[in-house]
């Protein structure tokens, strides 16, 4: 009978004890911006035990006793947090959780580097982050105007927020093309011209952007020559989030965008959703200068809308699902109006559907990305020719297609080794048309191109994690097939003497894209690295089949172009005196075989308009030097300052039509700035949140042979900001001192802009 009694006294403090026991749950965010961290670790000293917050900042410890607990909140990228907690017998309520970044960014997560997660002190090479704190400091107007603040990278948007597009280089080499843009790791570069369309993003829907310097052929192939520009979108993270705003300013510019948004993922499993529109409309202004301007003037007005749908399904754990809709619309006039109602105009009309899932079988992560790219181009343009004695009519239709997908997986072989492998398809194709209404002449061209690639790369750790050596390998294979170009009835209008009607050869190019590239971690303060790297580029489809004017004189198509190749030796150190105060320095030397460069045909059109074609003029050599500085002056007060020194030369020249007289050895590599600067100051309490921030740009030449320089000019601008409860204020002013320069086209920028904006946020 007591044995009896015993067990049923055993039974009910047991089941007593286990009813007792509660959980501890809530939620870790960033103490400035309230963003998730995740991978944070949560750890109960007198239970030993512990557990890791997930991707929306979420974590759980399960069955603990009633009492207090010590319990410490660490993170590489943020200070440790050390809260005594009490666990009741009742259910306790979620908590929040809020830690404070370090200046220290060696240990940043970012994607772009590796093709997956890595913390920025395992990248053998430079890149560099701008986080959404940076991205809330600096005026702006276009996402691009964020990559001012980073070395080494050239932005030329002479027109601001009028120009038809921008161009974005990197690391002393020309060319759009040359730069690959990543939308959340999904390319952007069009096959047909190489570049991207810079407006189709609107800046409120970005998290981050990192940059990855220097080429990445090794795990990116094509278009990454200079570098590597990954730009990460917002995910939501609360059950809802809105936000609205209108803003107002310079030349009758209006508009406004809205997000709209929520998470519903809950123990590792739900959906989230996010819809972001955004509206802009502008008069513009006239870019030629007041002596030089006629009755043919007119201003450079702007009408541009675009819509972005995204959505997740978060399938367990270890697996995931992203979708995402794009669709962008704009209208942008040239600034030119002579007989036609609306004058000259051009239009774009873009499509993007991406669709990524992430997931992990066994002990192999895996990464596929699938995309599909569209952009319907219109141009109408009316033209006088210099003397005012000819007359130039017509329309330009252009449809670009891309679609393909990139697969990559990770394996960890061993505690210290980890390797890197997948393949990439991409296809695309371009048509389009020249219709001449002021004389006879019509052009048609047309053409497709594949990529076909397979890479690995390996990464093995040594000396306690403080070396790290990267071996990388890509085979690339590239496809030039179905090219035409037809020329119909021409005139001297254009470069043709005859009608031409030619179905182009098809012809492929492949590659091997090494990289050796070694890191050592001398302590926390103190890193270097060492890499070799490459770069393969093949010609675009416009460069192969098109041939039409350009801002230049009339460009003819190059069937026959070859790709280019670089290589590139760079050295770099990051160091870091005091918690407060980090430099950087990076300097290399890079080579391009086969540069593909504009040439002088020796022909002309409209009287002194010369005839151009993209040729492979030998060899390119740059080296240069890049440095910066990021300083926590005192809590509220920051400085960042950056410098960079770029000498690009063509230096050797192979003669396309043997004038000694077109011989470009020796020449600067056109509309490369040798010098660039920067400096941000950064203040922000209470009362209000001030930004100053300065560009720098040095002289450059402006084409190919050195005879017209353009002039070194420097911009102020300045962000003032101003939080009420869930109201913001805006008030950006750029180029304060309204220094109005002159581009290669000759036209002025817009000098002095103002944009106000008021902005209301609604979370739950």
């Amino acid at each position: 009978m007591m044995k009896i009694i015993s067990t049923i006294i055993i039974i009910l403090l047991s089941v007593n004890i286990i009813i007792a026991q509660q959980n501890f749950e809530g939620r870790i965010l960033n103490q400035i911006n309230d963003q998730p961290i995740a991978n944070a670790n949560i750890y109960f000293s007198q239970t030993k035990q512990g557990c890791s917050s997930d991707e929306n900042g979420y974590f759980k410890m399960a069955n603990l006793l009633p009492g207090e607990y010590l319990v410490k909140i660490s993170h590489i990228a943020f200070n440790d947090t050390i809260l005594t907690i009490s666990i009741s017998s009742q259910i306790n309520p979620p908590i929040q959780i809020k830690l404070v970044e370090r200046l220290n960014q060696f240990g940043q997560i970012n994607v772009t580097a590796m093709r997956q997660k890595k913390l920025t002190e395992d990248v053998s090479g430079r890149i560099d982050n701008l986080t959404e704190d940076d991205l809330n400091n600096y005026p702006n107007t276009n996402i691009d105007n964020y990559l001012h603040s980073i070395p080494n990278v050239y932005v030329n948007r002479s027109w601001g927020i009028f120009s038809k597009n921008s161009s974005v280089t990197m690391r002393g080499l020309d060319g759009t093309a040359r730069v690959l843009v990543l939308l959340d790791g999904v390319p952007l570069n069009l096959s047909a011209g190489g570049g991207i369309n810079w407006h189709l993003i609107e800046s409120g829907q970005i998290e981050r952007i990192e940059v990855l310097k220097g080429p990445a052929s090794a795990l990116y192939g094509n278009n990454s020559m200079g570098g590597v520009i990954n730009i990460l979108t917002k995910k939501e993270q609360n059950l809802f989030d809105a936000e609205a705003s209108l803003f107002g300013g310079t030349y009758n510019t209006i508009g406004g965008k809205i997000n709209i948004g929520g998470n519903y993922i809950k123990d590792q499993k739900g959906f989230y959703w996010s819809t972001n529109a955004f509206y802009r409309q502008g008069d513009g202004y006239i870019i030629v200068p007041d002596n030089e301007r006629d009755s043919t003037d007119a201003k450079l007005g702007l009408n541009e809308y675009s819509l972005n749908l995204t959505t997740g399904y978060q399938i367990n754990k270890n697996n995931k699902i992203d979708l995402r809709f794009q669709y962008y619309d704009d209208k942008r006039d040239e600034g030119i109006k002579i007989y036609e109602k609306d004058g000259s105009y051009e239009k774009y009309t873009t499509q993007q559907y991406q669709g990524a899932y992430t997931g992990k079988v066994g002990k192999t992560y895996i990464y596929l990305k699938s995309f599909y790219h569209r952009q319907d181009y219109y141009q109408h343009s009316e033209r006088l020719n210099e003397t005012g004695d000819s007359y130039k009519l017509y329309d330009r239709v252009q449809f670009s297609e891309d679609f393909g997908f990139w697969l990559n997986m990770v394996k960890k072989l061993t505690k210290n080794n980890e390797l890197s492998f997948g393949s990439d398809y991409k296809h695309g194709s371009m048509l389009a048309e020249d219709i001449y209404f002021t004389s006879t002449d019509y052009f048609e061209r047309g053409g497709d191109i594949n990529y076909y690639a397979l890479f690995l790369q390996n990464e093995s750790k040594f000396l306690d994690d403080k070396m790290i050596l990267t071996l990388g390998l890509r085979v690339d294979l590239a496809e030039f097939k179905n090219g035409f170009l037809n020329v119909e009835d021409p005139t001297p209008v254009t470069a043709f003497d005859s009608q031409l009607s030619e179905n182009f050869e098809e012809t492929s190019w492949s590659n091997l894209s090494p990289k050796i590239a070694l890191a050592y971690k001398f302590n926390t303060k103190l890193r270097t690295y060492l890499s070799f790297s490459t770069g393969f580029m093949p010609p675009t489809l416009d460069d192969m089949v098109s041939s039409r004017k350009v801002s230049k004189g009339f460009k003819i198509a190059n069937p026959y172009l070859k790709p280019e190749t670089l290589i590139n030796y760079e050295i770099g150190f990051d160091f870091m005196p005091t918690d407060n105060l980090k430099f950087q320095l990076s300097t290399y030397y890079s080579l391009g075989k086969d540069f593909q460069y504009f040439a002088h045909t020796g022909d002309t059109v409209d009287v002194d308009k010369p005839v151009l074609k993209r040729e492979n003029l030998g060899t390119a050599g740059i080296y240069g030097v890049e440095t910066s500085v990021d300083w926590k002056i005192v809590e509220n007060l920051s400085l960042k300052a950056n410098y960079t020194y770029n000498n690009s030369r063509i230096v050797e020249f192979t003669s396309t039509n043997n004038n000694p007289q077109d011989d470009l050895t020796n020449k600067f590599i056109a509309e490369t700035p040798p010098h660039q600067a920067y400096c941000g100051i950064f203040f922000s309490n209470k009362i209000i949140n001030v930004n100053l921030v300065s560009n720098y740009i040095g002289a450059m030449w402006a084409d190919e042979y050195n005879t017209e320089k353009l002039d070194a000019y420097t911009t102020i601008d300045i962000r003032l900001q101003k939080q009420f409860k869930q109201f913001n204020l805006t008030l950006d002013v750029q180029n304060i001192l309204d220094n109005q320069y002159v581009d290669k086209k000759n036209g002025l920028s817009p000098g002095r802009f103002v944009i106000l904006e008021i902005g209301y946020h609604l979370s739950k």
